[in-house]
């Protein structure tokens, strides 16, 4: 995605966006709502997202300390555009941003678990999770 655009994809089915209107990378930046409610520290956050005049489709979103890990919470492309090689754009505009050693971490959704061993990523068998019910022993 060479100078902040990528190739038009044809826009999804019933939708006004025109199919030559190319798309648009948009800076990744900290999220600032979420800094300036306090609750996190400053720089922390990084969302990176392209559209496609006027639909955003699609958005990666991540917590990180840009040396160590990212944890990409999010990464969604609207239906319509996915299999042209959107979401692949996402991590690599997230990694970029990213020190060196900086590893990228995931949790994907049950639909989404073939995909990211296609694109590279591999299991981890020392992940956890505690539902949000679940009390600590």
């Amino acid at each position: 995605m060479a100078g902040g655009s990528v190739q038009p994809a044809t826009p999804a089915a019933g939708r006004s966006s025109s199919a030559t209107a190319p798309m648009r990378y948009l800076k990744a930046s900290p999220a600032r709502a979420a800094l300036q409610s306090g609750k996190t520290c400053e720089g922390c956050l990084l969302d990176v997202i392209i559209e496609h005049r006027p639909m955003l489709i699609g958005v990666a979103r991540s917590v990180t300390d840009f040396e160590y890990c990212c944890y990409l919470s999010d990464l969604a492309v609207d239906e319509g555009y996915q299999k042209k090689g959107i979401g692949r754009e996402l991590i690599r505009h997230t990694q970029a941003k990213l020190g060196p050693k900086a590893k990228l971490i995931l949790l994907s959704a049950p639909k989404a678990e073939g995909y990211y061993p296609k694109i590279g990523f591999e299991p981890h068998r020392s992940a956890w999770i505690l539902s949000a019910s679940a009390k600590l022993k």
